[in-house]
């Protein structure tokens, strides 16, 4: 260390560690977990009497929604309290939003609450969805038991053009945007892709898509994948992500395309 001119301090290294904790999450061989300090902390939250103490508590557990794949519908009737012209009084705290906070510590409070990290040498599986309110992704493997493991869940709302989006291009849309979100778990590596809309595959072996189908799918043509169909009863994964979600009209992915066609875009060919 002293040849490159760095210097450690006794007191803050740990060396040959099984676990450290950094940024609010312990990190160890089996994968990410939240300390025990910000799960205490969390348990020991009180109702909000204000909309600031809401929008904090919101902050503190949204931080850690990494760790829950229902967090978005566990959230939902907090989040309508922080709508504009919700006035705050002794009456605004209804029982289903005492309900709401209860159910975030219970999640909190499980055995197991942990991500895995993305093994190199394991196939990679993505599973998609699109309901009428939200699009959603979830990322993992199997392990020596075939049993999957997650890596990373991802959801968002739907803007007002797309809540008009029939199956067919609501499911391309959500494939198209999970590439785009997870692309630096994806790109550049085989993976299969999930999903519970048989029709799917046909989009994606169609050689005369036009419009906002051909781009999406010059898109997804930067990435090597199979696609897989599983019926929704057993399609769990991503299914339940897209029906729960908090709404956001943000999307810095660039799948989002303000026309549903285009008669300029040339006809796309595989």
């Amino acid at each position: 260390m002293d040849g490159i001119g760095l210097k450690l301090h006794p007191e803050k290294t740990i060396v040959a560690a099984d676990c450290v904790e950094f940024l609010g999450h312990m990190v160890s061989a089996d994968g990410l977990q939240p300390t025990e300090a910000k799960i205490a902390a969390i348990q020991a939250i009180q109702p909000p009497r204000t909309l600031t103490e809401l929008q904090s508590i919101l902050g503190m557990v949204n931080y850690y929604r990494c760790y829950l794949p229902a967090y978005s519908d566990i959230v939902q009737p907090l989040y309508e309290l922080t709508r504009k012209g919700v006035v705050w009084g002794p009456a605004t705290w209804q029982p289903r939003h005492q309900a709401a906070l209860g159910q975030v510590k219970s999640e909190f409070s499980k055995e197991g609450l942990i991500l895995r990290r993305v093994d190199p040498s394991r196939p990679l599986i993505l599973h998609t969805d699109f309901s009428e309110v939200g699009i959603s992704a979830v990322l993992g493997q199997q392990d020596d038991q075939g049993n999957e493991y997650l890596c990373a869940c991802v959801s968002r709302s739907l803007n007002v053009h797309e809540r008009n989006y029939t199956s067919y291009k609501g499911e391309m849309l959500a494939a198209c945007w999970a590439m785009k979100v997870l692309r630096p778990y994806l790109h550049g590596r085989h993976f299969t892709l999930v999903t519970d809309h048989a029709p799917l595959l046909w989009l994606m072996e169609n050689e005369n898509l036009t419009g906002q189908y051909a781009r999406w799918a010059l898109i997804m043509q930067d990435y090597c994948f199979d696609v897989m169909h599983r019926p929704g009863v057993l399609h769990h994964n991503a299914d339940a992500l897209s029906r729960s979600h908090v709404a956001s009209n943000h999307d810095g992915t660039g799948t989002r395309l303000e026309e549903d066609s285009d008669p300029r875009t040339p006809p796309f060919r595989a």
